[in-house]
């Protein structure tokens, strides 16, 4: 039986299919029809998803050969060279993929981590972070940081910080910092992040910047930064309800082929379903890409649409991933359905 959609959408549809002059369903709306049915193209095709993120990729190949018998999911762990599609964390990978068609997949952030014995958390304001990158404050006992962690005095050692980040956690963390008012030099850093190996090897009191993934897989708790004030309660921590808060400030750019984001703070953020207030956003967000590798066929356009359904992209909340929010998701859907079959459309089957 198909399943009802929202009155919005519904009214929506009715409209347009009533149109005279029946032009083209808006995204939303062929993205809410796109959930009623599925779009089966026959043949196989292999998808690459990150080590970390388990059985995602197996339960989506199940869940496509239940679905659409004759359309198999071939699911691999970071194997990029013969992938069809890949949903990857690095330009690298991506470079071997040869993109035709490129949109954004799962949110992830650039957080801070205190290596610690004992796995203390800390907090610290956009200006302690300043000051500690500048080499100012260079032990954690240092008054300013008891301050901030409602005073809590840290063990006396020196503060260390490991210069090594991606490119995108670095710009992610530098243009939330600039926005917060401080501005941090990373020209002397290297642009690879950390392993999970170099996290627990980096001696106590290590400062690094990782990517809120990798710290969330090996326990790490995220620095706490302190928007307002020195207000130790204003802490702001990295996490699914923080990051994905942030990710409904994102704004969209599109090309023939693409569709991208950028963080945009000054706007208003989106509570999520059932909340009634929005999360206080952790700004240094971004996302990690869905690649359609060469040669756009339909069944790999057909294959990232079931992975875009609503019903498959809660295996990502499943990850050290965030979801994206539902309006990315429908211009996701638009933009890799080019080609396929328009979902069917009979009012009648939406009538109350």
């Amino acid at each position: 039986m198909i399943r009802k959609v929202t009155a919005a959408i519904i009214a929506s549809a009715v409209a347009l299919g009533l149109s005279a002059c029946t032009p083209p369903m808006p995204p939303e709306v062929l993205a809410a029809l796109a959930e009623q049915e599925y779009t089966c193209i026959e043949g196989e095709a292999q998808l690459s998803v990150p080590a970390s993120t388990t059985d995602m990729g197996p339960g989506w190949a199940l869940a496509a050969s239940e679905a659409c018998p004759g359309m198999n999911i071939a699911a691999v762990a970071d194997e990029f060279e013969n992938s069809d599609l890949i949903f990857g964390t690095s330009a690298e990978q991506f470079a071997v993929c040869k993109p035709s068609v490129t949109v954004p997949f799962a949110v992830d952030g650039a957080v801070l981590v205190y290596s610690s014995a004992d796995g203390s958390s800390v907090n610290l304001t956009p200006e302690l972070v300043g000051k500690i990158f500048a080499g100012e404050i260079s032990d954690w006992s240092a008054p300013e940081i008891t301050a901030a962690n409602s005073g809590f005095e840290l063990p006396a050692s020196p503060i260390q910080i490991n210069k090594s980040a991606s490119g995108q956690n670095v710009v992610a963390f530098q243009a939330w910092l600039d926005h917060l008012g401080v501005s941090l030099d990373f020209s002397d850093w290297e642009t690879v992040d950390p392993s999970a190996d170099d996290l627990f090897s980096f001696p106590e009191g290590t400062l690094s910047l990782v990517p809120y993934s990798l710290a969330a897989e090996q326990l790490f708790t995220p620095v706490g930064i302190i928007k307002d004030g020195a207000d130790p309660t204003s802490a702001i921590i990295a996490d699914a309800a923080t990051l994905g808060s942030a990710a409904t400030q994102f704004k969209i750019e599109k090309t023939a082929n693409s569709v991208s984001v950028s963080y945009d703070p000054s706007l208003t953020p989106t509570a999520a379903a059932g909340q009634d207030v929005a999360s206080t956003p952790y700004g240094a967000v971004y996302t990690h890409n869905l690649a359609i590798c060469g040669e756009p066929t339909l069944l790999k356009r057909a294959i990232a649409k079931f992975i875009l359904r609503q019903d498959q992209q809660g295996a990502i909340a499943a990850t050290y991933f965030v979801q994206i929010p539902e309006f990315l998701r429908v211009e996701n859907l638009r933009l890799v359905s080019v080609g396929l079959p328009t979902p069917s459309f009979n009012p009648e089957d939406f009538q109350q």
